[in-house]
């Protein structure tokens, strides 16, 4: 996620959420926390919350002070390994498989208690990350479904929209970001720092962050 100049990011198998200069890309430390697996990973303007990465179907928000799970939430649409979630006007947004398995991908709307309010709001193909603009929603296609990496999909209704290609570097893109510090549900920054305009002047896209990988089968 990105908040202010500031690039969280998530390691497999590893409790610590990191933290990097969005501008330089220096590392700027990392945060403990009691998760012993997380993916994806989203801001609401006080915690974040991610996803586990070890096999359940569960979410946790977590203090970025303390690192401590604050509450852990059970996803009944999603199985496992779930690699798309937001935040989004107080509710929670969760895909409902790992996205690197292929296929078409449905993408689930909770409360922040975990209750369902909306089943399959969004299908996507190859659905990994997601991130939301403020109005619609921008989900990866993790195995660049027609040459382009990109889908929106309408906020309201959950439609598709267009898509778009991600140019530079490898198009596996995997988790997504706007700047939560110029959304208007989200303003503010976990470490307390300046917010800034959002980056690329609209859009910041997080591409295949190298400390984000898929689990490995044998």
């Amino acid at each position: 996620m990105v908040v202010g100049n500031a690039i969280y990011s998530t390691v497999v198998g590893d409790p610590h959420i990191y933290e990097t200069n969005a501008t330089t890309g220096a590392p700027m430390g990392s945060i403990l926390t009691n998760a012993s697996s997380m993916s994806t990973i989203a801001w609401d303007g006080h915690d974040s919350w991610t996803t586990d990465y070890s096999g359940t179907n569960q979410g946790y928000e977590i203090n970025p002070t303390t690192g401590l799970i604050i509450k852990t939430l059970t996803f009944s649409q999603s199985a496992d390994f779930m690699d798309g979630m937001e935040y989004f006007d107080g509710k929670l947004i969760v895909n409902n498989h790992d996205g690197g398995d292929g296929g078409t991908n449905s993408y689930s709307i909770y409360d922040t208690n975990g209750n369902l309010l909306q089943a399959n709001f969004i299908t996507a193909p190859n659905g990994t990350g997601i991130a939301f603009d403020g109005v619609n929603f921008l989900v990866s296609d993790v195995y660049n479904t027609g040459g382009d990496s990109i889908n929106y999909y309408d906020g309201t209704t959950g439609a598709y929209i267009k898509s778009v290609v991600v140019t530079g570097g490898s198009w596996l893109v995997e988790d997504l970001s706007v700047n939560y510090a110029g959304r208007s549900d989200t303003g503010g920054a976990p470490d307390g720092g300046s917010t800034m305009a959002m980056m690329g002047g609209a859009l910041a896209l997080m591409l295949s962050l190298r400390r984000r990988f898929h689990r490995v089968s044998a």
